[in-house]
């Protein structure tokens, strides 16, 4: 599917919407459309730490995508898309080319690990990946403000 289509963009402005509702179901028959939730598979669990403003709770998820798939950003929660391999984004992270986040970085080497996208979802269906919640603390150094991660004990820049 064209995801940069008009009814597309629509569906996807709805949905990140803030504040409100919206069933879709209405949309996805009308696009002839069935969500194979079935392809996706757990990859990874993470948390922002206690005493940060704004928290979350993420859980990504991997899944295989037609190999002529369009992508497509929605300004509210993705600001641009391209497709890339996990080495290309750490070698442009390393470089300044690009901000990625620790989570996204912990991610995209867990992917870099795998061969093909295949062997990623192969992995994340057969339970081989690390499901435990990453719950980062807030810690001081000195005069600075850090942010230790677990499993890992690295610290980061918040």
């Amino acid at each position: 599917a064209d995801l940069a289509q008009p009814s597309f963009v629509e569906a996807r402005r709805r949905l990140a919407a803030r504040g409100g509702t919206w069933d879709w179901r209405t949309w996805l028959a009308g696009e002839d459309l069935v969500l194979d939730l079935g392809q996706l598979a757990w990859w990874s669990w993470w948390l922002t730490p206690h005493g940060v403003h704004r928290r979350y709770s993420t859980r990504f998820f991997v899944a295989p995508v037609p190999a002529d798939q369009v992508g497509a950003h929605d300004r509210v929660e993705t600001v641009s898309s391209r497709w890339i391999t996990p080495h290309e984004v750490l070698d442009a992270a390393d470089m300044g080319q690009v901000t990625v986040v620790y989570p996204t970085r912990e991610n995209l080497r867990a992917l870099a690990a795998h061969g093909s996208a295949a062997s990623v979802v192969a992995a994340a269906r057969a339970g081989r990946v690390d499901l435990r919640p990453h719950l980062p603390q807030i810690v001081r150094d000195g005069d600075r403000i850090l942010v230790r991660h677990p499993y890992t004990g690295e610290l980061d820049l918040p």
